[in-house]
């Protein structure tokens, strides 16, 4: 299914470099309701090779969809739509898919162009098809329509009623813009925003122009925030500000910096020391002047790794540096192999003290060999024990070493080490 899926796609996206077409009649029929249908009457003709097109109609779609497949990847596909701006907003639409497409045929009618395949020949602009595409549910005073029909976009006219519906929307776009400036006047930076945002989506032309207020109430609203401590949604707020208005960026990192900063301080608070450590690079990456005040604030919780040594009781240094679970492994690690240790080397001992009083010498023999085990297994143990002890201190060394990294500034990637002043030299890069 994939593969034919594929073959169908790569077909249409050839035909979009070879086929052609003109517009040779546009109908429009009012279906009541202020709606109307359009009806395209096309010639099509082809400029490269033989060609084969297959079957592209709202039939195969609501198939496709049946099996579960996407609408967009039809789009992609049938390469067959209309766009137009929402009367009533002035919003540009989602695309509309065909109700039908027709092909005429010798007979001078016009038949489904659902099966079997049909043939475009290399014909040149002389000689081709005629095609009928029905597009349906336009309202009444739609406008900028486009058409998109196997690769090639063409505009076409206005329903009837535009004129008025553009004067309704103009003057609608007016009062929301004089109202989002009110707003804006009077420091309700949050519906200013909303207001402002609207007026960008059923007018794209005014975002261009309107843009610099919306990126000024973003950072005064993320101003606000980081003053009451809410330093993430002021993160937030302050990276819209920029995305509205790219001049902005060297004011606002350093503001971004300190958020980040009270962030790490508050998860040190808390103790969650591997959110700390993220927050108080991504601060020192803002800004590399707060590295003398991270290494301030971060020393304090820097463990010496000295404390390592308390491991020779195993696992006391692990519960000393807050490893409490590891510790009390280690602990009872050691303790289990040096009482077996202990109580091994009492029998060998007791054996022993048999292998004395042995009456013959099968008996000395049997017991000393006991003996002598239950010495080298004690060994063992023993030598097991200082294994332990040994690793107990070197993990615990480990740990205080890679609790220690976490606020490690100077080991950072030197291409993530960038202050705000770097930033002017890259903005142009930045993906906001």
């Amino acid at each position: 299914m994939k593969t034919k899926f594929l073959i169908i796609f790569f077909m249409c996206a050839t035909l979009s470099a070879q086929i052609r077409f003109k517009v040779k009649d546009i109908r429009r029929i009012y279906e009541g309701n202020n709606y109307f249908s359009v009806n395209l009457n096309i010639f099509v003709w082809n400029l490269g090779s033989k060609t084969q097109i297959n079957s592209l109609l709202q039939g195969l779609v609501e198939e496709w969809r049946f099996r579960g497949v996407s609408t967009s990847y039809y789009e992609e596909i049938s390469d067959f739509y209309i766009i137009y701006k929402n009367p009533n907003s002035g919003a540009l639409t989602p695309k509309i898919f065909p109700a039908s497409i027709t092909i005429k045929t010798i007979f001078d009618n016009y038949i489904p162009m659902d099966s079997p395949q049909y043939e475009l020949p290399s014909t040149g602009a002389d000689s081709g098809q005629e095609w009928n595409i029905l597009y349906t549910n336009l309202p009444k005073g739609a406008f900028d329509i486009h058409t998109k029909i196997l690769g090639e976009v063409k505009q076409i006219a206005d329903l009837p009623g535009v004129e008025e519906k553009r004067k309704e929307i103009a003057e609608k776009n007016k009062k929301l813009l004089e109202e989002a400036e009110r707003l804006f006047d009077q420091s309700d930076y949050k519906k200013s925003i909303a207001k402002y945002t609207y007026l960008f989506f059923v007018d794209p032309d005014s975002k261009i122009k309107h843009s610099h207020k919306v990126a000024e109430a973003y950072y005064q609203v993320a101003t606000k925030l980081e003053s009451t401590g809410k330093y993430s949604l002021a993160i937030e707020n302050f990276d819209k500000a920029v995305e509205y208005n790219k001049g902005l960026i060297m004011s606002i990192t350093p503001l971004k910096a300190d958020c980040y900063l009270r962030i790490a301080e508050d998860n040190l608070n808390r103790e969650k020391y591997d959110e700390a450590s993220q927050n108080f690079r991504t601060a020192y990456n803002y800004d590399n002047s707060l590295e003398k005040i991270i290494y301030n604030r971060t020393s304090i919780f820097k463990k010496s790794p000295l404390t390592s040594f308390y491991s020779i009781i195993p696992g006391l240094g692990q519960i000393i540096n807050g490893k409490t679970t590891k510790g009390i492994i280690h602990l009872g690690t050691f303790s289990l192999i040096s009482y077996l240790g202990i109580s091994t080397r009492a029998k060998a001992n007791e054996i022993y003290d048999d292998y004395k009083l042995a009456t013959n010498a099968y008996m000395a023999e049997t017991l000393y060999k006991d003996a002598d085990d239950k010495l080298k297994q004690s060994d063992i143990y023993f030598g097991v024990s200082m294994a332990v002890i040994i690793y107990s201190i070197i993990d615990n060394y480990t740990d205080v070493l890679s609790f220690n990294n976490l606020f490690e500034l100077t080991g950072m990637d030197s291409k993530n080490n960038l202050n705000y002043r770097d930033y002017t030299l890259l903005n142009i890069k930045l993906d906001f």
